[in-house]
């Protein structure tokens, strides 16, 4: 598993592509924790990366699926649609 390990990988110091990234973290998700994808994506910028990192105060893993309509569901979605529209531009 570490050698898979984005983490780890990153950390490293492994030649790989670093293209644009998004992480969209709420802080209460217990599942991928939101220093682990702080940490991360303080290691993806470090190797070179472009990412967009954006936190949902209170948001469980996976806010976006259990109710489309919420108000943070209607933000993240609104940052893919962006993230997606800026690359392909």
């Amino acid at each position: 598993m570490a050698e898979g390990n984005p983490q780890l990988i990153l950390e490293r110091g492994e030649p790989i592509e670093r293209p644009p990234a998004l992480i969209m973290q709420g802080t209460a998700d217990d599942n991928l924790t939101p220093d682990m994808a702080a940490n991360f994506a303080a290691a993806y910028t470090r190797a070179g990366g472009s990412i967009s990192f954006h936190r949902f105060e209170g948001q469980p893993h996976a806010f976006i699926a259990r109710d489309p309509a919420a108000p943070d569901a209607v933000r993240a979605l609104s940052l893919i649609a962006e993230f997606i529209h800026h690359q392909a531009g």
